[in-house]
């Protein structure tokens, strides 16, 4: 198993997505309120950047604490509304362990179901 461990971490509540038009920067409340608002997985991505869950280009980069993830938004929409697919889930947890955002709070650690996933706004 690797880790993405950052050298230098974030604030706790501080939480960066870098996109192709600038960086979000929100704390983890405001982040869902994004989320739920469908305003995270209308970010676009860098056309060349791979997500390392899917392969798909066009990703973004997730930045919080100790973690930074290169994930497609609406995989990262799905990780800041707890509500990743089993796969994507399971995907995360290989290639870096748990980590706050994915942590037996929010999805099963055995059957990797979300636990507490947010709905988006319809």
């Amino acid at each position: 198993m690797s880790f993405n461990r950052m050298n230098e971490s974030l604030p706790v509540l501080e939480i960066l997505i870098v996109y192709s038009g600038g960086v979000m920067k929100r704390d983890p409340n405001s982040l869902i309120m994004s989320a739920i608002g469908g305003e995270i997985s209308a970010l676009p991505g860098f056309p060349d950047l791979r997500s390392i869950i899917s392969g798909t280009c066009g990703a973004v980069i997730y930045m919080s604490a100790d973690v930074q993830l290169v994930i497609t938004s609406d995989e990262c929409d799905r990780l800041c509304r707890h509500d990743l697919t089993q796969r994507e889930y399971r995907s995360l947890k290989e290639k870096y362990g748990i980590f706050f955002e994915i942590h037996k709070d929010f999805y099963d650690p055995t059957f990797a179901d979300a636990l507490q996933a947010v709905q988006r706004r319809k």
